[in-house]
């Protein structure tokens, strides 16, 4: 049987581990981590009055990711900024996250026991079983991490252009069909 200051450090890791992982996941560009995404709805409606509805939505999924990067002005392009590798070439890329705001939020969800329970099951156990729904507090050297930690953007990828290639590649020879004789 364990005694409760080893279930607390067994909750503290997984806070811990957490926080870490969000910190992480907010230095990746993706498309809904960028300040300039918007997911707009698209017209999911086969038929619209009994007659066949020309916009409607021939994609996968519900929405779109479109960067209104520009759409303030006059003339703006409409990008579609769906997939990552979108978001991972894009030389705008504005992530939303800040690290403050990763902390803040996780400091916030973590002072919803509800929130505990449907999101981290098993730090709520660990919780329940010390009959204590306070998370302990992360461990001085992981505050420390944290505080000099900086949210790094992975890098910008170059585009790729499928010309490019092609560079080195010969067309195979012709084989015509000789006719016998």
């Amino acid at each position: 049987m364990k005694n409760p200051e080893e279930i607390r450090a067994r909750a503290r890791w997984y806070i811990e581990t957490e926080l870490e992982r969000r910190l992480s996941q907010a230095s990746r560009r993706l498309p809904v981590l960028c300040q300039h995404n918007h997911r707009q709805a698209l017209d999911t409606r086969k038929h619209v009055e009994g007659e066949p509805n020309p916009d409607y939505n021939k994609q996968t999924g519900p929405t779109i990711g479109l960067c209104m990067l520009g759409s303030d002005g006059i003339i703006w392009q409409g990008t579609v900024c769906e997939d990552d590798i979108d978001a991972q070439t894009c030389a705008y890329f504005s992530p939303i996250a800040t690290k403050d705001s990763v902390l803040a939020q996780f400091r916030e969800e973590l002072a919803d026991i509800s929130w505990v329970e449907a999101n981290m099951p098993t730090l709520y156990e660990l919780l329940w079983v010390l009959s204590d729904f306070t998370p302990p507090a992360p461990r001085l050297w992981f505050k420390l991490w944290c505080f000099f930690m900086r949210i790094k953007l992975e890098p910008v990828r170059p585009r790729l252009n499928p010309v490019d290639m092609l560079d080195g590649f010969t067309e195979a020879p012709s084989r015509e069909v000789q006719p016998p004789g």
